[in-house]
């Protein structure tokens, strides 16, 4: 993901909600956005590891397989971005919260252990 900060008098400190990888209703997968300051008129790419181990998905493992005809796994990827500056020290706050979801498809490879 990549931030931007085009503000030519602050800095921003940047934060987000739990990123969470989605199948249908159920998050198959999560990860944090660690918090950081990001100085002005600066741009920083950053990335975050999504895991998730033994999920159940309640049945929904047949449908999997046969969700679309192009073999693939419709998720959605969904997280919130929060920044917050501070302009004259702490007397002027900005703050900012933006929603962001990213609908995919993920492709389905099956390895068999020999």
């Amino acid at each position: 993901m990549s931030v931007h900060n085009p503000a030519t008098f602050f800095g921003i400190h940047v934060s987000s909600t739990p990123i969470n990888l989605m199948y249908s209703e159920i998050a198959v997968a999560t990860g944090q956005l660690k918090k950081y300051y990001q100085p002005r008129k600066s741009y920083w790419n950053v990335t975050v590891n999504l895991q998730g181990i033994k999920v159940p998905l309640y049945g929904a493992g047949a449908s999997l397989a046969v969700s679309n005809n192009s073999g693939g796994v419709p998720m959605m990827l969904m997280f919130e971005v929060r920044s917050r500056g501070n302009v004259v020290g702490k007397l002027v706050r900005s703050r900012h919260r933006r929603h962001i979801s990213c609908s995919m498809e993920i492709n389905t490879l099956i390895i068999a252990n020999p």
